[in-house]
């Protein structure tokens, strides 16, 4: 009594999802949070995003050149 059931994903589950797909949609939600620290704080939350941001690529880059590796986009 051998049976082989063939194995397929369900047909409600979402297809698969790729980096990019998953980090726009952690900037979509991250949009109200800016927004409601700008209202409650002021515009220099915008700079410190934006200081925040170029440190972060800065290091990043600097960690790939010590690891010998290129900077590469998604």
């Amino acid at each position: 009594m051998n049976r082989r059931f063939g194995t397929g994903g369900a047909p409600h589950m979402p297809p698969q999802t790729t980096v990019a797909g998953v980090m726009r949609d952690v900037l979509y939600a991250l949009v109200p949070g800016i927004l409601a620290h700008a209202w409650f704080f002021g515009p220099g939350v915008f700079f410190q995003i934006l200081l925040a941001v170029a440190f972060a690529l800065v290091f990043e880059a600097l960690m790939l050149k010590v690891r010998r590796r290129s900077p590469a986009p998604f």
